[in-house]
């Protein structure tokens, strides 16, 4: 399923993943909280613009938070949504974990 109204900014730009926690780094980029913190402990250089980070504070993106996650809702989307490799956004099913179903 396609969703190509999805603007890329609700992407991170790390995981190229619709972004669930998404946190504010020093250099004004929004990002999933767990692939910016995980990023921090390698490089002090943002994965956006190549220049050094001022800091590694991160501030929750509250706003866009619930704006992803009212899309999300109003459009029944229950899965993952990914970049494909034609820069489109996909859903990916979920999977359950139970065996038979």
């Amino acid at each position: 399923m396609d969703f190509e109204d999805i603007p890329n900014e609700w992407f991170c730009p790390i995981t190229q993943e619709l972004m669930k926690d998404p946190v504010i780094g020093s250099d004004g980029f929004s990002y999933e909280r767990k692939a910016i913190t995980e990023w921090l402990t390698k490089s002090a250089v943002s994965p956006v613009t190549r220049e050094i980070m001022e800091h590694k504070n991160l501030i929750p993106n509250l706003a866009l938070r619930h704006t992803i996650t009212q899309y999300l809702e109003n459009h029944e989307i229950k899965g993952p949504v990914k970049k494909n490799s034609e820069n489109k956004s996909e859903v990916k099913p979920i999977k359950n974990k139970k065996k038979g179903i």
